[in-house]
C-alpha cells in the first residue's frame, strides 16, 4: 500500500505555489528543523506520528511546533520542538517548491 501522504512532486509545486500567490513575499512559507529534532521525537515510546501545530512569537511572526503523535491519535509532550528555521529567511532557493 503506498503511503497516504506521499504526493507527487508536481502537485507539492501547484500547492505551494497556490499559497504564495495567496500571501506576500513577507509571509512564512516554510520551516525547517533539524534531523536531530525529529530522531528525539521519535524516540519516544509509542510515537505513531507527528503533528505540527502553528503558533505565534512575541513579534507576530509564525512559528511551528512539533510533537509527537501516540497510535491512538493523542499528542506525546514530553518532548515538544520548537526553534525552526523560517522561510522567507532560510529558504532553498532551488527548490521548486
Amino acid at each position: 500500500m503506498p503511503d497516504q501522504h506521499s504526493i507527487k512532486l508536481n502537485d507539492a509545486k501547484t500547492l505551494t505555489s497556490r499559497y504564495r500567490d495567496s500571501v506576500s513575499d513577507e509571509t512564512i512559507r516554510a520551516f525547517k528543523f533539524e534531523r536531530s529534532a525529529i530522531t528525539e521525537l521519535f524516540a519516544q515510546d509509542d510515537v505513531a506520528g507527528l503533528r505540527v501545530y502553528l503558533g505565534r512569537e512575541p513579534d507576530g511572526s509564525l512559528q511551528a511546533v512539533l510533537v509527537a503523535t501516540n497510535s491512538e491519535g493523542r499528542d506525546i509532550t514530553d518532548v515538544v520542538m520548537n526553534h525552526a528555521s523560517r522561510c522567507p529567511a532560510n529558504c532553498d532557493q532551488n527548490s521548486g517548491l
